[in-house]
């Protein structure tokens, strides 16, 4: 009889068949699953492990970034404020205003009397 794939089974499964089967009249199957099921656990550990590794260098990188956000905030308020003080002042300052026609004393020429 041929042994079955257990690598096709998921992990419920194979606990379940490990859990069920006759281990006197199938011994070569219940080793074969306890290693499948070894084999998972590992597996599944490694990746948490992996994820875990993840989520903290993510958590490490996050402090510098939000810093370096924080100083682009603060710059763009900065060159805010500089833009409308500089706004500010050129309104207060009084705007050239055009003087009435005014006969313009260089040009005439003097009358002679």
């Amino acid at each position: 009889m041929q042994m079955p794939n257990y690598e096709e089974y998921n992990r419920e499964e194979i606990e379940q068949t490990l859990k069920y089967i006759d281990k006197d009249s199938y011994p070569e199957r219940a080793e074969k699953l306890a290693e499948e099921l070894q084999k998972r656990i590992e597996q599944e550990a490694l990746e948490e492990a992996e994820a875990t590794r993840i989520q903290q260098e993510q958590a490490q990188m996050a402090p510098s970034h939000q810093v370096k956000s924080k100083k682009g905030i603060w710059l763009l308020l900065v060159l805010l404020v500089v833009i409308v003080a500089g706004i500010f002042v050129m309104m207060s300052q009084p705007a050239p205003t055009e003087s009435p026609s005014a006969p313009d004393t260089e040009t005439q020429q003097p009358t002679q009397d």
